[in-house]
């Protein structure tokens, strides 16, 4: 099963980072799950199940970022991770372009407007991460 997968982090007093937002989506069902308000911080166990399951194919824009996070911060570890910013300009050189930096964004959420945008933005992130890899036809053997 290919899964869009993103994460957002927060910063805190004296700089440190915590996980904000966890995004899958599968098809057009999109789960942005929100970290910081979870029962201690932490993601519940039918989550972290999901997440390691051997079958499932991981995909995302820089994922080794949020591969490596949750890893360090819930002891999760993803099998199938597939980073499209390495494997999008090698299926189509035309997006040769997409290989470079990606910029960090810091989205301050004081209005519900706000709020409702970076939702949206949260689960734009994570369905366009799936829908590249199957377009890519990842699933059928496509590896970087």
């Amino acid at each position: 099963m290919i899964v869009g997968l993103d994460t957002e982090w927060k910063k805190l007093d004296g700089g440190a980072f915590t996980t904000a937002l966890l995004q899958l989506c599968v098809g057009i069902r999109v789960l942005v799950f929100q970290v910081l308000y979870a029962d201690g911080g932490d993601l519940p166990a039918v989550l972290k199940r999901f997440l390691t399951e051997e079958d499932h194919i991981f995909t995302g824009a820089h994922i080794e970022n949020d591969v490596k996070w949750l890893q360090d911060y819930f002891g999760i570890t993803i099998s199938n991770p597939i980073d499209l910013q390495l494997v999008v300009p090698k299926a189509a050189p035309r997006y040769e372009y997409l290989s470079g930096p990606h910029p960090l964004f810091g989205v301050r959420r004081s209005s519900l407007k706000k709020i409702a945008r970076a939702v949206k933005y949260a689960a734009t992130n994570a369905y366009l991460s799936y829908e590249i890899a199957k377009q890519l036809e990842i699933k059928d053997g496509y590896r970087s």
